[in-house]
């Protein structure tokens, strides 16, 4: 089974983003998406998740960003415009391991990728 990891930092706080939903879709064209997983962070703003993929799938991981800010105590006077990061994932072998860290406000984000 291939694994995806991210570790999500809150660049506000400086700190580990706590409790961030992140859920992860496999896409098939001309299919439904199917879901793999939808979990929340640990205290470190990490998840692993094992997902059963074929070669050379498509998976949309997504960060639930807006829902995340809307709990934290020092969250933006505005509403969101992003409700979430939505990151495409190509996974060309089952055993694949991918990482993929995020630095994340209320109105940026960075991320980048390590397999």
């Amino acid at each position: 089974m291939a694994t995806l990891s991210s570790h999500v930092l809150d660049s506000v706080l400086g700190d580990h983003a706590k409790h961030i939903r992140i859920s992860c879709n496999l896409r098939i064209a001309g299919l439904p998406d199917i879901e793999l997983f939808n979990v929340i962070s640990n205290e470190q703003g990490r998840i692993v998740e094992q997902i059963d993929v074929q070669p050379h799938s498509h998976c949309e991981l997504v960060f639930h960003t807006a829902e995340y800010f809307s709990k934290q105590s020092n969250a933006p006077d505005t509403p969101q415009v992003v409700d979430a990061v939505t990151v495409q994932v190509h996974v060309n072998n089952p055993s694949d391991r991918i990482h993929i860290p995020m630095m994340l406000a209320p109105h940026s984000y960075s991320i980048w990728w390590s397999a």
